[in-house]
């Protein structure tokens, strides 16, 4: 429990000495212990997030830059064993979203709900533990251009989750 302690304190410190800032949603001392010990690396689905006003702001030289930005990115997790998959989005204006109401299937063009910020792609990482994934993904081009990157466990359900 004591090198979880130390490890989040390092993030933490890392990431203020690289710029960030950071909201706690609630005071730990430690982050929790598994209730379960993975015997292997587990998958987390990285889900990066940005605001229409970023992602418009990117045009020209700067698009150029921030499409590199990912490149590079994704050669670091692919050369470092722990890139499992993932893809940018296309814009949510060519999404549709489906919905059944009263016994009959509706559709919908558009994503499922108009929010401020909106999920750009996903990864997903083959890593030892939420610290492992966290610190990928505060190297997220996403995060480092002001947007936000969801990191979540997946269940382990799938038979490719059983690799």
């Amino acid at each position: 429990m004591l090198r979880n302690t130390r490890l989040s304190a390092a993030l933490l410190a890392a990431g203020v000495a690289a710029g960030f800032t950071f909201a706690a949603a609630k005071a730990q001392t430690a982050p929790p212990e598994p209730t379960v010990k993975a015997t292997k690396p587990l998958l987390f689905m990285l889900l990066p997030y940005e605001t229409k006003a970023q992602l418009a702001a990117r045009t020209g030289a700067a698009q150029k830059n921030y499409w590199g930005t990912w490149a590079a990115y994704g050669k670091k997790l692919a050369e470092a064993g722990v890139l499992a998959g993932g893809s940018a989005l296309q814009s949510p204006s060519d999404a549709r979203t489906l919905r059944t109401r009263n016994g009959k299937p509706q559709i919908t063009t558009g994503a499922y709900s108009d929010t401020k910020e909106q999920i750009t792609g996903y990864l997903t990482l083959r890593v030892g533990s939420m610290d492992e994934a966290l610190r990928w993904a505060a190297e997220c081009p996403a995060v480092k251009n002001g947007g936000a990157v969801e990191i979540r466990p997946t269940v382990p359900t799938m038979a490719s989750d059983r690799q």
